[in-house]
């Protein structure tokens, strides 16, 4: 019965029907669906369909692990909204054996789009010590590939305030951006970096400094 009822909601999904999140597939999936069904949706090619998919991955969270192959080459979409929400599944699901796709992540923090840049930015900031690792193993862009074995070395350095604080006031563009991701990451033992973030000159790290703060006084 569940069966038949997910697949009719699949086929609803397929067909281009209403514009609200389907709620009611979502459902099915946490009743027992099977998740890899899902996978019809993802390989379609209407882009209704693929932003629904990439919805439902989002909120299924470790849930989606079984479809993940299917969803990083999402992150190259040409439709923002399904690059920004297919993120969530690869940074909750990816791990060992995942190199394309947590690179791809990381890739996107040289995005067109404003939103996918916030969103790749705020993975990088919670991403593993493991998942950061394992991108270094399928990253081509060399600036980007330098920048995140610092970030892997800065943690575990001894002068870290420093380092970030240097990085945060005087690096290239994409410096600064992993510098307040290092700052994120290093928050919850010394929050100066964060705030020294939040004064910047270049409004997107102090917009990402300021929600970070934000965050940890919820």
């Amino acid at each position: 019965m569940m069966n038949h009822l997910g697949d009719e909601l699949i086929d609803k999904v397929l067909s281009g029907k209403g514009d609200a999140p389907p709620y009611d597939l979502l459902a099915a999936f946490h009743a027992g669906y099977p998740v890899a069904n899902l996978r019809r949706v993802l390989s379609s090619k209407s882009d209704h369909a693929l932003k629904a998919g990439a919805w439902l991955a989002s909120e299924l969270g470790l849930d989606a692990l079984p479809i993940l192959d299917s969803l990083s080459p999402l992150l190259r979409h040409p439709l923002r909204y399904v690059r920004f929400f297919s993120i969530d599944a690869v940074l909750v699901c990816a791990g060992a054996g995942h190199a394309q796709a947590l690179s791809s992540v990381v890739g996107l923090l040289r995005d067109d789009d404003e939103a996918v840049r916030w969103k790749a930015l705020g993975s990088i900031s919670r991403m593993t010590q493991e998942q950061l690792i394992e991108s270094l193993l399928a990253q081509n862009d060399k600036e980007l590939g330098e920048r995140t074995a610092w970030l892997l070395r800065i943690e575990e350095s001894q002068s870290a305030a420093d380092e970030i604080a240097k990085t945060l006031n005087g690096g290239s563009a994409v410096g600064r951006i992993f510098a307040v991701a290092a700052a994120a990451r290093i928050a919850d033992k010394n929050p100066s970096i964060l705030v020294l973030a939040a004064n910047s000159e270049d409004q997107a790290i102090k917009a990402f400094a300021l929600e970070q703060l934000k965050l940890r006084t919820l």
